[in-house]
């Protein structure tokens, strides 16, 4: 019985006339070689992988800042009491501006400060991060009797914006020389003791210091009745 073992026929030949070894032990052999190999294989597939690293959750901050030391800021929280916030180059820094009618697009979410007739004195775009809970809360100071209306921009026609407050749609006027605020480009030096921040961070590190990914200055805050 001739061992072809892959080999071209004049190879196998060949080696017949120069291996001494009896046929069956070198049948034997070569399968006790292949279950070897296999074996390994076998174990080097079923080797565990180590876990993926996990990374952190971002997490959410409203404050004040007490003071900034190079890329560094102290603010003073509500919920999470005195934190130290690193801002590293690239950080996204944004802070409350001027806006037109044309920033008013489909999808933003808006407050708006309203008269009981349904006419718009001031919007306020939000960051596209900031979640906004649809409602309309009634006003206080200045602009007692007034409302601020918490929503959806579903439409604008140039005259008259409409939004989505839960299930309903609510049509304002906008009549001329209407307010629109909007987030806009700010720098470090726009940061400083005092201004009211929103920051987003990323705990690091086996103390979780923070590192923030962006920070925004609101503007004052609409008085709203209690």
């Amino acid at each position: 019985m001739r061992i072809h073992l892959g080999l071209p026929r004049h190879l196998v030949e060949r080696l017949d006339g120069l291996i001494s070894v009896p046929r069956a032990s070198l049948v034997t052999a070569t399968a006790g070689v292949i279950a070897l190999l296999i074996g390994a294989a076998a174990c080097q597939t079923a080797a565990p992988q180590p876990p993926a690293a996990t990374a952190a959750a971002p997490i959410s901050l409203s404050g004040t800042v007490d003071r900034i030391v190079g890329r560094v800021a102290t603010i003073t929280t509500t919920a999470a009491g005195t934190q130290e916030v690193t801002l590293p180059e690239g950080v996204t820094l944004e802070q409350e501006g001027k806006g037109t009618v044309a920033d008013l697009k489909p999808g933003l979410s808006v407050g708006v400060t309203g008269k009981p007739d349904g006419t718009a004195i001031s919007i306020r775009i939000f960051q596209a991060s900031t979640t906004v809970r649809p409602g309309q809360l009634p006003m206080a100071g200045a602009q007692a009797g007034n409302t601020m209306t918490n929503a959806v921009i579903q439409s604008f026609d140039g005259d008259t914006l409409t939004v989505q407050l839960g299930e309903q749609r609510v049509p304002l006027k906008l009549p001329a020389g209407t307010e629109v605020l909007k987030p806009v480009s700010a720098a470090l030096s726009d940061l400083s003791a005092g201004k009211r921040v929103n920051v987003t961070a990323v705990p690091t590190g086996p103390n979780g210091a923070l590192i923030a990914t962006s920070v925004y200055v609101p503007g004052a805050p609409p008085p709203i009745a209690r």
